[in-house]
């Protein structure tokens, strides 16, 4: 259960769109994955977040976009034996870049850059603070697509620049070969670079 507010602001100045939006939330009996006992489970703390976004898009000659987003956020446990300490997998700040061109009435091309910061494993809070934290990390992804007549076709590049990321991870007991095992870290890595084509047909 949770309860916060948001307030914002948005304007338009010529081609250029700007907006803030603030909010905060306090949240209650949450549910969050356990490490030590490999299992989801609501939790007694409350956890409360702050957030500020702040986004911009530019049309340039009306036929180039250009796009960012900057999320600041700051979650913490609230009560409890915890007070004070970051929850895991909520990293501090993620910025999104976007660049979008139209070459003709039915071809479109993009390019986006997202920047995860550092952040906390997933573990349990009594041993959160005694960890490292998931290093930060980029992707990029890019597209072209094109229509023709009630056909919709997009080409897509993910993970273009090859990187080996972690988008989650954690810290907890790590079966190992021949029924050994320790505590850890693991990590649920991102895709690799890979190919998509997607073809709709509009009836």
């Amino acid at each position: 259960v949770s309860k916060g507010y948001e307030i914002g602001y948005a304007a338009s100045i010529a081609a250029t769109q700007l907006s803030l939006v603030y909010g905060q939330s306090v949240t209650k009996d949450e549910i969050r994955y356990d490490p030590s006992v490999f299992q989801n489970a609501n939790i007694s703390d409350d956890i409360s977040r702050e957030q500020l976004t702040i986004s911009a898009r530019q049309t340039i000659r009306a036929s180039t976009i250009f796009f960012g987003k900057a999320m600041y956020q700051k979650a913490q446990y609230s009560s409890g034996q915890f007070s004070g300490q970051t929850p895991g997998l909520i990293p501090d700040f993620v910025l999104s870049l976007g660049l979008t061109q139209q070459f003709d009435a039915r071809t479109w091309s993009g390019l986006y850059l997202n920047h995860v910061s550092r952040q906390n494993y997933d573990a349990s809070a009594d041993i959160m603070a005694k960890i490292n934290q998931m290093p930060s990390f980029n992707a990029m992804d890019a597209f072209l697509s094109r229509s023709y007549g009630n056909i919709d076709s997009k080409f897509t590049i993910k993970n273009v620049l090859g990187g080996v990321n972690a988008s989650s991870g954690g810290y907890g007991f790590v079966s190992a070969p021949g029924a050994t095992g320790a505590s850890n870290y693991y990590y649920y890595p991102s895709d690799p670079r890979s190919l998509h084509l997607s073809v709709n047909y509009k009836y």
